[in-house]
């Protein structure tokens, strides 16, 4: 379930969505910079890409933002207005910017 305003880009890699996701409103998934960081290359378009990949079960909250490179575990949420810039481990919930850890999901 992808909720309305979400945007999701991939360049040079993939994005890979598990079964039973759900994702809020306004959420952005991008696994670019669109642009290099040193000020004479920025458009050169030698920029970075790295491959994210969403769990199974997995619950995106709203107004979030999903990075390069990241992997959400199995069965974990992202909670409301966190960008995730770090790999967040299965059965767990994390918020903030950057988002942590702050619980386990006990199955």
């Amino acid at each position: 379930m992808i909720n309305n305003c979400c945007t999701v880009i991939a360049e040079n890699g993939s994005i890979k969505f598990g079964n039973n996701v759900l994702i809020g409103t306004n959420v952005e998934i991008i696994n670019s910079d669109f642009h290099h960081v040193h000020p004479l290359k920025r458009n050169s378009g030698s920029h970075s890409s790295r491959n994210i990949c969403i769990g199974n079960n997995v619950f995106v909250g709203s107004n979030v933002k999903i990075l390069k490179g990241v992997t959400v575990g199995d069965n974990s949420i992202i909670s409301n207005g966190s960008v995730v810039f770090e790999d967040v481990p299965e059965n767990a919930i994390a918020k903030g910017n950057p988002a942590s850890v702050i619980k386990k999901i006990e199955l």
